[in-house]
């Protein structure tokens, strides 16, 4: 289960203005008790669309290899040295519109044109893309809290992740602390 009372995603301008700290029962909706439960009433509308999800990390291995002395020396005897193909999956992604989070706690956001939004992990990975992308809803941009139905799993993203669709997975940030 997620625990609504202490997980929060920050909101932060790039000049560090803080817009929110939003908790995931204020974006999820959530139990007494303080559990995300599937039926829960939340403040924004779920979506769930099934999408297919590719690693960056496809055919690491052949470019490693073609790339032979810096390459090979940083990823010697590393796991990303293995990666050939088959990184991908198509899911049921489930969540709420990251243009309505965006829109309820950033004023002005819809106006806002060429600049990135950037996402951060609770693990230091950090990406971005471009807010016309974000705020564009046929893109389906969420804040995924589940996978095929049921919670994301840890390997996933648990407790919320971001899912971008048609791009590289690379940009899907997992474990989401910031935006």
């Amino acid at each position: 289960y997620i625990n609504c009372t202490t997980c929060r995603i920050a909101i932060e301008g790039n000049d560090g203005t803080v817009f929110a700290a939003v908790g995931l029962a204020d974006i999820f909706g959530c139990c007494r008790e303080g559990k995300r439960e599937g039926s829960q009433i939340s403040k924004y509308p779920r979506v769930t669309f099934e999408s297919v999800i590719q690693c960056a990390g496809n055919r690491a291995s052949e470019m490693i290899s073609s790339h032979e002395s810096k390459a090979q020396a940083i990823f010697k005897d590393h796991p990303f040295e293995k990666i050939s193909i088959g990184m991908m999956g198509n899911v049921e992604w489930s969540g709420v519109l990251l243009a309505d989070v965006l829109e309820d706690v950033i004023p002005g956001v819809s106006k806002m044109r060429g600049m990135h939004v950037v996402f951060s992990g609770v693990d230091g990975y950090e990406t971005s893309t471009p807010i016309e992308r974000i705020l564009d809803r046929s893109c389906g941009a969420i804040l995924a809290d589940t996978i095929n139905g049921k919670p994301l799993p840890p390997d996933h993203g648990y407790p919320v992740r971001v899912f971008l669709p048609g791009i590289a997975g690379a940009r899907s940030v997992k474990w989401l602390n910031n935006i």
